[in-house]
Formats: C-alpha cells, structure tokens, sequence
C-alpha cells in the first residue's frame, strides 16, 4: 500500500503553534517579520471573503495591536496554531464590528 501525505488546510508559519512562533523568534528576533507577513496576508484573505459577500472589513492598519492580541492569547494557548490565533484574532474583530 502506497503512503499516503496528510493533507493539512494551513501550511507555512500557520501550522506552526503558538509556542513554536515564540520560540522562533526567541532565537531569531527578525522572523517575527515573517509571522507578521504570514497573519497580514491571511487576514487579507479572510477579509477579501467579507468583501465577496458584502459585509464590514476588519481594519488591518495596526499590525502592532494585532500582535500584541496574538501574544497573549497564544501565551494562554501554546499548543494552539499561529493560524488558530490569527482566525481567532480576526473573529473578535468582527464582533467588535457587529456590535458598533
């Protein structure tokens, strides 16, 4: 029987948890740049589905408050992906829109 590779929904810095993201850029501060990159292009793409379908898009100007967000959330979570913290993330921002 051939092996077969498992099929992950997130790959890249995404499927990385939470501990590992700290970790990494515990060794090598200037990754962080790439984890920011990594969550903005993600919650572009989140966002560009809200787009699709009409309704209110996050704002994703303040890329120092969203990681500041991701950090204590992951320090509660490690075991958690960076790509659960991030959509976790962009779901709290659109209950603060829903509730404006």
């Amino acid at each position: 029987m051939p092996a077969t590779a498992q099929v992950g929904a997130v790959a890249g810095a995404g499927s990385r948890s939470c501990e590992q993201v700290q970790a990494d850029i515990a060794d090598l501060p200037n990754l962080r740049r790439a984890y920011v990159s990594w969550m903005q292009g993600y919650l572009s793409g989140r966002n560009a589905a809200r787009e699709a379908e009409a309704l209110a898009l996050v704002d994703l100007d303040d890329y120092e408050a969203q990681w500041a967000w991701l950090s204590s959330w992951c320090a509660e979570r490690p075991s958690s992906s960076f790509a659960q913290a991030v959509d976790a993330l962009f779901d709290e921002r659109v209950r603060v829109i829903a509730s404006e």
